[in-house]
């Protein structure tokens, strides 16, 4: 099988690398966006070409420059433009974009793309300029696309069909298959015994004793913030649409509540004084210990798609959802039975990774 990858960073890039050792099957030629990939080493690969595009970076101020010529018309840069109009009140530090940079490398991945041949894109994330380019190149040409990201446990993988998400995927294909003789129940029980020690973020020892000192008489709300660049954040949100709104939505419904908030772990966009001025002026509690912990001694847990909606169900609590996250089910009222879904035929292991390609690549030829 020949795969062409589209990788934004270095990082990525050594992920891959890891994913494609326990699948020699297939041939990998690969593109990379970012100067640093050309740091790692490719000697797995068929072939790589290095875009060598440099197109952002973060500041403390935002993006104010106006010089929006030969950006807006460019579809493939719905994701870059969302996030210069990001102005919540909590925000610290922005993404600026090099406008020259960003046009040049999608100039020059569209000619790379014309290059290759191959059977299958791999795309890595959800949005992002270089997956639109590659996803549309895909659609052009035939091909089918497989979205690849670490999922909510740690050692899996997201491997979807529907290419970038866009509020779509292939999760209400899998919870059919889980239904199927062959997947026990059994499974899901002895994981859930274990999950609660796992996390893709290292996060700090925190005991139910620590955690159980923060509450008081009060009914307990534990909200987790999430990274305000995140796609989920950008494109799957409602009426509640950023941290502020989510955390103001918290401050008039959840009235007399105990509030618990947590800064996502990975959050370097959210200003750490104007989040700890506003807790304070809430009579919110900021804490940053192990969500887990929080999780097994609040009585609710309010989120807009943060995947620790993932882990409250491991804890068998109910929390109020407020967007749109790709990884559950609305009509699903048995949330044990989706999360068997996620955890043993949604996400897979990366020695898995050939035969999901090869089921959505027949799935595309139907």
């Amino acid at each position: 099988m020949k795969v062409l990858a589209v990788v934004p960073d270095g990082n990525v890039l050594d992920r891959l690398k890891w994913i494609a050792k326990f699948n020699p099957e297939i041939e990998w030629d690969v593109i990379g966006v970012h100067p640093d990939c050309a740091w790692e080493p490719v000697d797995w690969a068929k072939s790589f070409v290095g875009l060598e595009c440099d197109y952002r970076e973060v500041k403390n101020t935002p993006q104010e420059d106006e010089d929006d010529v030969g950006l807006r018309g460019q579809k493939c840069l719905a994701y870059e433009l969302a996030c210069r109009e990001l102005r919540s009140p909590l925000l610290g530090y922005w993404f600026h974009y090099d406008k020259h940079e960003m046009l040049f490398g999608v100039a020059k991945l569209a000619t790379e793309l014309d290059d290759v041949e191959c059977d299958m894109v791999v795309t890595w994330g959800e949005r992002g300029w270089y997956n639109e380019v590659a996803g549309e190149w895909a659609k052009r040409n035939g091909k089918p696309v497989c979205r690849l990201e670490r999922a909510t446990f740690p050692g899996m993988l997201v491997a979807d069909g529907t290419g970038l998400e866009q509020g779509r995927c292939d999760l209400a294909y899998y919870r059919g298959r889980a239904l199927d003789a062959w997947m026990t129940m059994y499974d899901l029980e002895y994981w859930i015994s274990v999950a609660p020690w796992q996390a893709i973020e290292a996060q700090p020892r925190t005991t139910l004793g620590m955690a159980s000192k923060l509450l008081d008489n009060r009914p307990s709300v534990f909200v987790p913030l999430q990274v305000p660049v995140d796609t989920n954040m950008i494109f799957r949100t409602g009426t509640v649409s950023d941290n502020h709104s989510l955390l103001e939505y918290v401050a008039d419904k959840y009235t007399g509540y105990n509030v618990l908030v947590k800064k996502h772990p990975s959050d370097g966009f959210t200003s750490d004084s104007a989040l700890e001025t506003y807790c304070n002026q809430k009579g919110f509690q900021l804490v940053n210990g192990a969500t887990h912990a929080y999780l097994q001694v609040t009585n609710e847990v309010v989120s807009i798609n943060s995947q620790v909606i993932i882990e409250a169900w491991m804890h068998g609590l109910k929390p109020e959802i407020l967007g749109k996250p790709a990884f559950d089910l609305p009509d699903e009222t048995d949330k044990e039975a989706l999360l068997y879904t996620l955890r043993f035929a949604y996400y897979i292991e990366p020695w898995q990774l050939t035969e999901r390609l090869q089921q959505i690549g027949n799935a595309h030829d139907k």
